[in-house]
Protein backbone atom coordinates (compact mmCIF):
# COMPACT_ATOMS: atom_id res chain seq x y z
CA UNK A 1 0.00 0.00 0.00
CA UNK A 2 1.01 3.80 -0.50
CA UNK A 3 3.41 5.10 2.18
CA UNK A 4 1.92 7.86 3.56
CA UNK A 5 3.83 11.08 6.01
CA UNK A 6 2.01 10.45 9.50
CA UNK A 7 2.15 9.65 12.57
CA UNK A 8 0.80 6.47 14.31
CA UNK A 9 -1.92 6.94 17.28
CA UNK A 10 -3.42 4.37 19.60
CA UNK A 11 -6.82 5.64 18.95
CA UNK A 12 -9.22 7.31 16.92
CA UNK A 13 -10.68 9.33 19.56
CA UNK A 14 -14.67 8.20 18.85
CA UNK A 15 -16.50 5.65 18.80
CA UNK A 16 -17.78 4.74 15.26
CA UNK A 17 -21.31 4.67 13.93
CA UNK A 18 -22.22 3.69 11.01
CA UNK A 19 -24.71 5.54 9.41
CA UNK A 20 -24.98 3.89 5.40
CA UNK A 21 -22.81 3.90 2.37
CA UNK A 22 -23.45 7.11 0.19
CA UNK A 23 -21.40 5.48 -2.71
CA UNK A 24 -21.03 1.70 -3.87
CA UNK A 25 -19.33 -0.43 -6.30
CA UNK A 26 -18.30 -3.69 -5.43
CA UNK A 27 -18.71 -2.67 -1.86
CA UNK A 28 -18.43 1.03 0.00
CA UNK A 29 -16.21 3.45 -1.74
CA UNK A 30 -17.86 6.45 0.87
CA UNK A 31 -19.58 5.96 4.01
CA UNK A 32 -20.73 7.85 6.49
CA UNK A 33 -20.26 7.46 10.35
CA UNK A 34 -21.02 9.77 13.14
CA UNK A 35 -19.50 9.47 17.44
CA UNK A 36 -21.66 6.96 19.07
CA UNK A 37 -21.27 9.02 22.25
CA UNK A 38 -21.72 12.56 20.03
CA UNK A 39 -24.10 11.74 17.28
CA UNK A 40 -23.50 15.29 15.84
CA UNK A 41 -20.03 14.51 14.75
CA UNK A 42 -20.26 13.50 11.46
CA UNK A 43 -17.21 11.39 9.62
CA UNK A 44 -16.76 10.48 6.40
CA UNK A 45 -14.95 6.86 5.58
CA UNK A 46 -13.04 7.15 2.11
CA UNK A 47 -11.54 3.96 0.15
CA UNK A 48 -8.14 4.85 -0.84
CA UNK A 49 -6.01 1.93 -1.00
CA UNK A 50 -5.82 -1.94 -0.26
CA UNK A 51 -3.77 -4.96 -0.25
CA UNK A 52 -4.08 -8.83 0.17
CA UNK A 53 -4.55 -8.42 4.00
CA UNK A 54 -6.09 -4.88 4.69
CA UNK A 55 -8.30 -1.87 2.92
CA UNK A 56 -7.45 1.61 3.86
CA UNK A 57 -9.82 3.86 4.61
CA UNK A 58 -9.10 7.60 5.13
CA UNK A 59 -11.94 9.35 7.36
CA UNK A 60 -12.29 12.94 7.55
CA UNK A 61 -14.00 14.73 10.88
CA UNK A 62 -17.03 16.65 9.22
CA UNK A 63 -20.04 18.98 10.19
CA UNK A 64 -23.57 19.09 9.54
CA UNK A 65 -22.68 22.15 7.63
CA UNK A 66 -19.92 20.50 5.66
CA UNK A 67 -21.82 17.44 4.40
CA UNK A 68 -25.00 19.96 3.63
CA UNK A 69 -22.89 22.08 1.21
CA UNK A 70 -21.77 18.56 -0.30
CA UNK A 71 -25.27 17.46 -1.36
CA UNK A 72 -26.24 20.48 -2.21
CA UNK A 73 -23.71 20.96 -4.72
CA UNK A 74 -22.10 23.84 -3.13
CA UNK A 75 -18.66 21.91 -2.10
CA UNK A 76 -17.11 19.07 -4.21
CA UNK A 77 -15.81 16.22 -1.94
CA UNK A 78 -12.21 16.85 -2.60
CA UNK A 79 -13.40 20.60 -1.15
CA UNK A 80 -14.00 19.14 2.17
CA UNK A 81 -10.88 16.96 2.66
CA UNK A 82 -8.76 20.11 1.76
CA UNK A 83 -10.56 22.65 4.04
CA UNK A 84 -9.83 20.18 7.29
CA UNK A 85 -6.44 20.26 8.78
CA UNK A 86 -6.24 16.99 9.10
CA UNK A 87 -7.84 13.16 8.78
CA UNK A 88 -7.41 9.87 9.94
CA UNK A 89 -5.79 6.95 7.88
CA UNK A 90 -6.77 3.61 8.87
CA UNK A 91 -6.23 -0.14 7.76
CA UNK A 92 -8.97 -2.63 8.41
CA UNK A 93 -8.46 -6.34 8.08
CA UNK A 94 -11.07 -9.15 6.29
CA UNK A 95 -13.10 -9.01 9.81
CA UNK A 96 -13.31 -5.18 10.00
CA UNK A 97 -10.25 -5.47 12.93
CA UNK A 98 -7.82 -2.20 12.90
CA UNK A 99 -4.37 -2.70 12.12
CA UNK A 100 -3.26 0.45 12.00
CA UNK A 101 -4.12 4.19 12.44
CA UNK A 102 -2.11 7.30 11.61
CA UNK A 103 -3.11 11.30 11.82
CA UNK A 104 -2.03 12.99 8.93
CA UNK A 105 -2.22 16.12 7.30
CA UNK A 106 -4.90 16.68 4.39
CA UNK A 107 -2.22 18.55 2.43
CA UNK A 108 0.58 15.59 2.90
CA UNK A 109 -2.60 13.16 1.51
CA UNK A 110 -1.18 11.31 -1.98
CA UNK A 111 -2.84 12.92 -4.66
CA UNK A 112 -4.71 9.19 -5.73
CA UNK A 113 -6.27 9.32 -1.89
CA UNK A 114 -8.52 12.42 -2.79
CA UNK A 115 -11.58 12.96 -4.45
CA UNK A 116 -11.25 14.13 -8.23
CA UNK A 117 -11.81 17.88 -8.57
CA UNK A 118 -15.59 17.24 -9.74
CA UNK A 119 -16.53 14.64 -7.14
CA UNK A 120 -19.92 16.68 -6.89
CA UNK A 121 -23.07 15.18 -4.99
CA UNK A 122 -25.08 13.99 -7.89
CA UNK A 123 -27.85 12.01 -6.59
CA UNK A 124 -28.48 9.58 -9.36
CA UNK A 125 -25.15 8.32 -8.99
CA UNK A 126 -24.75 8.19 -4.99
CA UNK A 127 -27.44 5.12 -3.35
CA UNK A 128 -30.78 5.83 -1.83
CA UNK A 129 -29.61 6.29 1.52
CA UNK A 130 -27.34 9.40 0.58
CA UNK A 131 -30.42 10.96 -0.34
CA UNK A 132 -32.69 10.10 2.31
CA UNK A 133 -29.84 11.85 4.50
CA UNK A 134 -29.62 14.65 2.40
CA UNK A 135 -33.47 15.49 3.36
CA UNK A 136 -32.80 15.03 6.57
CA UNK A 137 -29.98 17.42 7.03
CA UNK A 138 -31.94 20.03 5.23
CA UNK A 139 -34.80 19.26 7.29
CA UNK A 140 -32.60 19.79 11.00
CA UNK A 141 -30.77 22.71 9.16
CA UNK A 142 -34.27 24.83 9.61
CA UNK A 143 -34.10 23.95 13.39
CA UNK A 144 -32.36 27.48 14.70
CA UNK A 145 -32.15 26.36 18.28
CA UNK A 146 -30.61 22.89 16.99
CA UNK A 147 -28.68 24.72 14.96
CA UNK A 148 -26.63 26.49 17.48
CA UNK A 149 -26.60 23.60 19.35
CA UNK A 150 -24.88 21.25 16.95
CA UNK A 151 -22.28 24.05 16.19
CA UNK A 152 -21.63 23.98 20.14
CA UNK A 153 -21.07 20.36 19.91
CA UNK A 154 -18.83 20.51 17.16
CA UNK A 155 -16.73 23.13 18.48
CA UNK A 156 -16.75 20.80 21.38
CA UNK A 157 -15.94 17.54 19.78
CA UNK A 158 -12.82 19.43 17.56
CA UNK A 159 -11.18 20.51 20.41
CA UNK A 160 -11.35 17.52 21.61
CA UNK A 161 -9.70 15.72 18.44
CA UNK A 162 -6.93 18.25 17.91
CA UNK A 163 -6.28 17.75 22.16
CA UNK A 164 -5.87 14.39 22.02
CA UNK A 165 -3.84 14.40 18.41
CA UNK A 166 -1.21 17.07 20.45
CA UNK A 167 -0.95 14.83 23.44
CA UNK A 168 -0.32 11.81 20.64
CA UNK A 169 2.24 13.44 18.71
CA UNK A 170 3.72 14.92 22.68
CA UNK A 171 3.93 11.29 23.93
CA UNK A 172 5.63 10.10 20.44
CA UNK A 173 8.18 12.95 20.75
CA UNK A 174 9.01 11.46 24.49
CA UNK A 175 9.65 8.52 23.23
CA UNK A 176 11.60 9.08 20.78
CA UNK A 177 14.07 11.39 22.24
Amino acid sequence: MEQVQSVEISKLGFVPQKLGDLLEHEGPLLSLYVDRDNPENYFLYKWVDSNEECNRWAILPCTSKDLLAFFEGEKPLRELFLNKPFCFVIDLDEHLQIQSIQIIATEALPEEFLPSEKSFFKAEAFSVFATSYHNILKQKANDPMGNVLKELSELKASQAETTRALYDLIKQREVTH
